[in-house]
């Protein structure tokens, strides 16, 4: 899961930089498989971490999937409009570097758990 969101990082930083047409086209190819290695990664995520309620999680965790992509528009259409196209990729690009620490937090946290029910 943390490969998928650095390639979405690295992809979505290009892409604010970027003003070539195909090369624009790989990125966005890139931002696909970041996307699908993340969406899927992401279930089994929390599936392994959820083992009392895992079909309520992975409802809540494909709930929460659907209302970002209903509000990021409306959101990132907002950034874009008050301070640049730009903007938008490098917002981006911040979410996803707070998603790499909440995912690393989470790790971190469900191993030290772990340690503490095998003492």
């Amino acid at each position: 899961m943390t490969i998928a969101l650095v390639l979405m990082l690295t992809v979505v930083v290009s892409i604010s930089g970027t003003t070539t047409p195909v090369l624009l086209g790989v990125l966005l190819v890139g931002e696909g498989i970041a996307f699908g290695m993340f969406f899927t990664s992401g279930q089994a995520f929390v599936a392994e971490h959820s083992a009392s309620s895992r079909g309520t999680a992975i409802g809540v965790y494909s709930t929460a999937a659907s209302l970002g992509s209903t509000a990021a528009p409306f959101i990132f259409g907002f950034i874009a409009d008050v301070w640049g196209l730009v903007a938008v990729f490098q917002v981006t690009g911040v979410v996803v570097l707070a998603g790499i620490g909440v995912l690393g937090y989470v790790s971190l946290w469900q191993r030290r758990a772990r340690r503490c029910l095998t003492t």
